[in-house]
């Protein structure tokens, strides 16, 4: 079938002339995220609209593409019955990290309409925390007991094929649900018709643990090139998957999350538009309020210098000039040791390497700018001393940075806090304070004053 791309105002025509046909045909074509933007383009009565005439297996794949508060204006539109078929057709863990999102009232309301099985999965999903390995996995796998024939085991997968995540990674179970090996797909298809599945395992199994941080399920996944990773609970039976698809979405929402603490912007929400303004504003009035209490200290160390200040005004002109670049220093070494710590380059051993590296890249970058910043220095003042109190300011200022950029992330990582939360706006306080302090004391001691 030729993929015609539609439009909101085709959708619109379509309805208006009641031609539904023609549209079902048409959106037959599309991809579920194509149709998931389409109806987001609609109004709220289209939408509803839309949805219902799709039918239930591309409209669930195209329900799974919306955020939490979409997803749940949408069910909030449809009747009991499209409800439970909704609920019971998506994949188990889309459905529990959409009840996830959900409130509770919501949840008890929406619990019932489903069958008793579906129920007691997405209960037993919800219990594992949201950032862990059984946070992410689903338990539509496949499996089987090391003990059943290969023409047994082929008619057990035909059966599986349309309720599994995948049967491309069979897994293999003993008689008390232990995980004991596994098997592609097509190991089944061309091996003897009576030879059994433990005959032809594959034994070396690579699997984690249900309470794993979802961050290192990804890495190991990343490491051993995997498309799906099985997860074990504490005594090594099978829990359920996780697949390739949900670590794009891991690496994508961490990614974000780290994107939010770098600018110390709080928790990020589902979209930027569905984020109640009264809500955003309290997610980042913390840090403000707390980074404005740091700068308060940043002016009372300036106060304390007062007389400094006075003696030679133009200490004032290079404030600004040393705070910057130290915060960019600092905020440029955070970055990089966070990103080396996330994606396991560095780790808590590496802390001395760590910090003679940063260091030294603070000596050779603060090097360049301390000539730079004396020699702006020594024009406005004409005085050699002044020059060389601001050079050495500076140098003194990047190196301070670049170490304190490196060392905070670790220190951080070491009380088990997100490394994140060191860069931005944070380091840049910290390198501000230091900043002043060197800057005025190495200004007392070089001019006297």
């Amino acid at each position: 079938m030729d993929r015609i791309l539609l439009t909101a105002d085709d959708v619109r025509s379509l309805l208006g002339v009641s031609n539904r046909a023609k549209l079902i045909e048409r959106l037959q074509s599309l991809y579920p995220a194509e149709i998931a933007e389409l109806i987001r383009d609609l109004e709220e009565r289209d939408r509803v609209i839309l949805f219902r005439l799709l039918q239930l297996e591309q409209a669930v794949e195209v329900f799974e593409e919306f955020e939490a508060d979409e997803q749940e204006a949408l069910l909030l539109q449809l009747s009991k019955r499209q409800r439970a078929e909704m609920l019971d057709e998506m994949a188990p863990d889309e459905r529990a990290d959409m009840f996830a999102e959900f409130s509770d009232e919501l949840v008890q309301r929406l619990l019932p309409l489903m069958k008793p099985a579906e129920q007691r999965d997405v209960q037993r999903l919800m219990q594992y925390p949201e950032d862990s390995a059984g946070g992410i996995m689903t338990t539509d796998y496949a499996a089987l007991p090391a003990e059943m024939s290969i023409s047994q085991s082929l008619e057990e997968l035909r059966k599986m094929v349309d309720k599994k995540e995948t049967i491309r990674y069979v897994y293999v179970t003993d008689s008390t649900g232990m995980l004991i090996g596994f098997l592609h797909f097509e190991d089944i298809v061309f091996a003897a018709p009576d030879e059994t599945i433990e005959g032809i395992m594959r034994q070396r199994v690579i699997s984690v643990s249900v309470d794993m941080d979802r961050e290192e399920v990804a890495q190991i996944i990343a490491q051993f090139d995997l498309n799906v990773i099985p997860v074990v609970d504490a005594e090594g039976k099978l829990c359920g998957i996780v697949t390739v698809d949900d670590i794009i979405d891991v690496i994508e929402e961490e990614a974000t999350e780290d994107i939010y603490k770098l600018g110390a912007a709080g928790k990020p929400a589902d979209s930027y538009f569905g984020a109640k303004l009264f809500t955003v504003s309290r997610r980042r009035i913390t840090w403000l309020l707390v980074l404005v209490v740091a700068g308060f200290i940043s002016g009372a160390i300036i106060e304390y210098y007062e007389v400094a200040l006075q003696s030679l005004v133009a200490l004032a002109f290079f404030i600004p000039v040393l705070m910057d670049s130290g915060g960019n220093a600092g905020t440029q070494a955070s970055t990089v040791v966070v990103r080396g710590l996330a994606v396991g380059d560095i780790r808590l051993r590496d802390v001395g390497r760590v910090l003679l590296r940063e260091f030294t890249v603070g000596a050779l970058v603060g090097t360049a700018m301390a000539i730079l910043t004396a020699g702006r220095a020594l024009l406005t003042q004409k005085n050699p001393l002044f020059g060389a109190a601001v050079g050495v300011a500076m140098f003194a200022t990047v190196c301070i940075a670049t170490t304190a950029g490196a060392i905070l992330p670790l220190f951080f990582t070491k009380l088990k806090f997100d490394p994140a939360v060191s860069s931005g706006p944070f380091i840049t306080t910290v390198v501000d304070v230091l900043a002043l302090i060197v800057y005025f004391e190495i200004a007392k001691l070089l001019l006297g004053i």
